[in-house]
């Protein structure tokens, strides 16, 4: 009973966090349109949690899986590291007693920006971004959650190339 319990408030705190509130147009305008100009972009990814690497994932496969994505649609990737930068997190969570692991994956783009109200001030913020709230089971856990990601990053790049076209 207790088991179930946990899962039905799981998949409604899932549920409410998938499905979420979208965002408003001119923010989505504003976000896209903050890649404009882009030369190429360098990758970051967080450390992953001991659960998600217990199901195999690892920051050098998601480094290579995000890349490979952009380098597939023509998008020059920088192998320093910069302040401009495409940042992945994936925080990955496994339920205690239960085969399932519960994630999020977040992609976002940061870059240097300038303050409006005092424009000698720069600092770093994220000005594209986009997230995946989900739960998955062990043993499909690694390709459920790069496929996650990979359809995050898509995004990201249909974005990109819609404002950089030429």
């Amino acid at each position: 009973m207790r088991k179930r319990n946990l899962t039905i408030w799981l998949m409604v705190v899932v549920g409410i966090c998938v499905l979420g509130l979208p965002k408003a147009e001119a923010a989505i305008d504003i976000e896209k349109h903050s890649l404009k100009g882009l030369e190429g972009v360098d990758v970051l990814v967080e450390y992953l949690s001991p659960d998600a690497k217990q199901i195999g994932l690892t920051r050098k496969q998601i480094q290579t899986d995000v890349e490979l994505r952009l380098r597939r649609n023509n998008i020059n990737v920088s192998s320093e590291f910069s302040p401009c930068h495409l940042y992945v997190r994936m925080s990955v969570m496994k339920v205690k007693g239960m085969p399932i692991f519960v994630y999020c994956v977040e992609v976002g783009f940061e870059q240097t920006v300038m303050l409006v109200r005092d424009p000698e001030k720069r600092c770093i913020a994220t000005t594209w971004s986009t997230m995946a709230l989900g739960c998955v089971g062990e043993l499909r856990g690694n390709n459920a959650i790069r496929q996650v990601l990979k359809d995050k990053v898509d995004e990201f790049v249909n974005d990109y190339l819609a404002v950089n076209q030429e």
